[in-house]
């Protein structure tokens, strides 16, 4: 069955970039990719993905990715709100700080995406390349 919160992402890369997408391609393989979503200000999105083509332009190459989320906002948020717990903060202090370190979410993304591929790569639902 199709999923029906895929999303298709089409990147323009430049001619010696798309070997790799190529690659990827022949093999069935998977990439883990962190893109940010209808508006430059929104938090990027941490999905999986497969390429569904390599489109060669007059200089550059299409790439079509179909993805899934991987990570939500939501889990960045609950990363926040554990590390401020195990930081002692309480009451307060704590809704102070969360408020803080809720507008900076990229720190944790970077963080979350790191932790998300460790784990798929030790799964082998996915073949991340």
């Amino acid at each position: 069955m199709e999923n029906p919160y895929a999303w298709y992402i089409e990147a323009i890369v430049d001619k010696r970039q798309a070997k790799y997408f190529q690659e990827v391609y022949e093999k069935d393989g998977n990439i883990l990719i962190d893109v940010v979503i209808t508006s430059k200000d929104n938090h990027p999105a941490a999905m999986i993905t497969n390429v569904e083509s390599v489109t060669p332009l007059s200089k550059e190459v299409s790439i079509l990715l179909k993805g899934e989320l991987a990570v939500k906002k939501d889990d960045l948020l609950a990363d926040v709100l554990e590390d401020i717990v195990n930081e002692g903060f309480t009451g307060q202090d704590l809704l102070k700080e969360f408020s803080s370190r809720r507008q900076n979410l990229i720190e944790y993304s970077q963080r979350t995406l790191d932790e998300l591929y460790d784990s798929l790569r030790k799964n082998g639902r996915y073949t991340l390349e």
